[in-house]
């Protein structure tokens, strides 16, 4: 039977899905369910056991699946230092038990991106982390867009400063070069006129 044709959608989610995914959780259970959830969708996973350990992997992972109930530093206080201190753009899903409206406000005023409510389904965690990861994604891709922009800004205003710098020397140059022409020509003139009346006149030879 003939394959099936790919479509952009699946495309961006095969994209995606090549994405590490960091799991901090404290509960071996759910960080091995996590693990076995994440690879069976393709994604590569690192997972630790406190909020502090996730600090050391930040700059290999693409999102942070984050528990907010953990032992000594809780979720929230790990996703803002994440947010205010490493990657204000690193994508942060908080899990949580705890879904009152406060409970939900404290999760967002700590930086976290979305959030998941346990019992979850797995259908939408993947779809939330996909969401997340294509909007990061998004975002890189601007981020390195404006900052290419601006490169190219400080590259052709040193150019347009350089011609400008070369168009003050041209003509200065030319300037000068016209004062010393017209000085040579007038002093050319005037020994011509001394010699036309000259009395009596040299040899033109001489």
């Amino acid at each position: 039977e003939p394959r099936p044709v790919a479509t952009a959608e699946d495309r961006r989610r095969d994209d995606v899905r090549t994405s590490t995914i960091l799991v901090v959780d404290d509960e071996p259970l759910a960080r091995q369910m996590f693990a076995d959830l994440l690879e069976a969708q393709g994604f590569q996973v690192i997972s630790v056991a406190r909020g502090e350990e996730a600090f050391g992997f930040l700059s290999e992972v693409d999102l942070v699946l984050l528990d907010a109930m953990l032992p000594g530093r809780d979720g929230w206080s790990i996703c803002r230092e994440i947010k205010d201190r490493h990657d204000a753009t690193l994508p942060i899903i908080m899990v949580t038990a705890r879904t009152a409206p406060d409970d939900v406000v404290r999760t967002f005023a700590a930086g976290a991106d979305d959030y998941v409510a346990k019992p979850f389904h797995v259908a939408e965690l993947t779809a939330r982390i996909e969401s997340r990861l294509r909007v990061h994604r998004a975002e890189v891709a601007i981020k390195r867009a404006n900052q290419q922009l601006r490169e190219l800004a400080d590259q052709n205003y040193e150019l347009y400063e350089k011609a400008r710098a070369d168009a003050e020397e041209r003509a200065l140059l030319l300037k000068e070069l016209d004062h010393r022409v017209r000085n040579n020509l007038s002093v050319i003139m005037g020994l011509l006129s001394m010699e036309r009346n000259r009395r009596p006149p040299r040899p033109a030879e001489e």
